[in-house]
């Protein structure tokens, strides 16, 4: 069974305050199943480290086409334990 979680960040709350860390530490130490794995942009710096800080380590390397045609580099990490 596969289950889905997504971690989006509210603008009006600001970045850097340590609130997508907070959640997906909250995540993890709910979600009991390992391992898991997070997707993130290939580009996107500051989703990656919040997943590194959680302990995740790059696993590998995805290309998707977005929904507009648009190619979509992404990394999968993996937590497993």
């Amino acid at each position: 069974m596969t289950r889905r979680y997504r971690v989006i960040r509210n603008p009006a709350a600001g970045a850097k305050k340590g609130i997508a860390t907070n959640a997906v530490a909250a995540l993890l130490a709910e979600v009991k199943e390992r391992p898991l794995h997070g997707v993130v942009s290939k580009g996107n710096a500051a989703s990656r480290r919040v997943l590194e800080k959680c302990g995740f380590t790059v696993s590998s390397e995805l290309r998707e086409t977005g929904a507009e045609g648009e190619v979509l580099e992404l990394l999968v990490m993996k937590i497993d334990a």
